[in-house]
């Protein structure tokens, strides 16, 4: 077994590493021959942690399947140092492959027993926000413009593995060593990717609620609610995103999200539709008790799409039932819209932070 280490001066460079990447917590990245720990074999771990002043990569690598325990018991040690794992896709698969590689090699399992950080897990779920082809760990890396020496990716690295096996030389294992250490390295600056998530669920302050005036794409004169705050930590990449009327701009520390204000008539519909009447004329819904006096040659029977009332006035949209009482243009509709009194909204923080959260929830929906 070889092991090989790696030290670099490093200091936190945001709050999110601070937060995140403490001096408890460790990286750990395995390369292996395949998906099946059964099958396959582990033949590389490497592992980052940090003190108060360096950053220290130390890699466990197997020159034979034989040595396959003593890269696992060696990395075990090191492990019990450290009460938080930090992992690109770790319990996804690292994970699960080491728990079953013990199993196999009848050595103790020793997971249980961390905090687990799952870099990809939490950058997945914003898929519908960040729109990358994948989210490979080196396609991550290029959208923060992280540049690195490796070029190869694990599975380029097996048949690498399986000739270094057969006829040991130094530029195959540098080659092995390389693609690792690399991994390792660069889960570092992805940390950033965790301001998403830290955005998405809630750690941001709103600094204004508005109605704003614009020109739409049609020259036509149009309004909108224009929601702003600041995020608790920047975003590494600047992002538009469009769902529905919907509009979201990250920038820096800061977010802008448009929502269009719908003027005009909507309706609301009665949930007990067999207790009305509906009037044609009017094109209304009234409760039985008061149709009895309308002739019965303007009035019907209502049904569920026509048991409505009608409202004018300025409304927002809402994407489930969040404020009420819903209206809406159509029967069945899936938007539903709430009255919007500007003076009210602007005074009222609850209301903000539940509609805004409510709005970022459906750019993830």
């Amino acid at each position: 077994m070889i092991t090989k280490k790696d030290s670099i001066s490093y200091q936190p460079a945001n709050r999110l590493e601070e937060k995140y990447f403490t001096q408890n917590s460790i990286f750990f990245d395995i390369e292996t021959t395949g998906f099946s720990a059964v099958r396959n074999d582990l033949y590389l771990i490497g592992c980052g942690y940090r003190d108060d002043k360096d950053f220290h990569i130390v890699q466990f690598f197997a020159e034979n399947p034989k040595e396959q325990s003593a890269v696992l018991s060696e990395f075990f040690s090191l492990l019990s140092r450290f009460d938080t794992i930090l992992s690109f896709n770790g319990l996804g698969f690292d994970i699960p492959f080491l728990k079953a590689k013990c199993s196999q090699l009848e050595l103790s399992d020793p997971f249980p027993d961390f905090t687990y950080i799952d870099i990809f897990k939490s950058v997945s779920k914003y898929k519908k926000v960040l729109g990358l082809p994948n989210y490979k760990q080196k396609t991550l890396e290029a959208f923060l413009n992280i540049s690195r020496d490796d070029e190869k990716s694990g599975g380029d690295l097996i048949p690498v593995y399986e000739d270094y096996k057969k006829s040991p030389s130094d530029a195959a294992l540098s080659l092995l060593l390389l693609h690792n250490h690399d991994d390792v390295l660069g889960m570092l600056p992805l940390i950033q990717l965790m301001a998403y998530d830290e955005f998405f669920c809630g750690n941001y302050h709103i600094t204004g609620a508005a109605p704003h005036a614009y020109t739409d794409v049609d020259g036509r004169p149009a309004r909108e609610l224009l929601i702003q705050g600041t995020a608790a930590h920047p975003f590494p990449s600047q992002l538009s995103i469009r769902k529905d009327d919907l509009f979201l701009r990250l920038a820096n520390d800061q977010f802008a999200l448009s929502v269009p204000l719908y003027e005009g008539s909507l309706k609301y519909f009665y949930p007990d539709y067999k207790n009305y009447y509906y009037l044609p004329v009017e094109d209304v819904a009234i409760h039985k008790s008061v149709a009895v006096y309308v002739e019965k040659e303007y009035r019907t029977q209502a049904k569920a799409s026509t048991c409505y009332t009608k409202k004018e006035g300025t409304f927002l949209p809402q994407y489930r039932e969040l404020f009420s009482p819903a209206f809406f243009q159509k029967y069945k509709e899936k938007t539903s819209y709430f009255s919007y009194d500007p003076d009210a909204f602007s005074c009222d923080g609850k209301a903000q932070s539940s509609y805004t959260a409510h709005l970022l929830s459906h750019f993830l929906a």
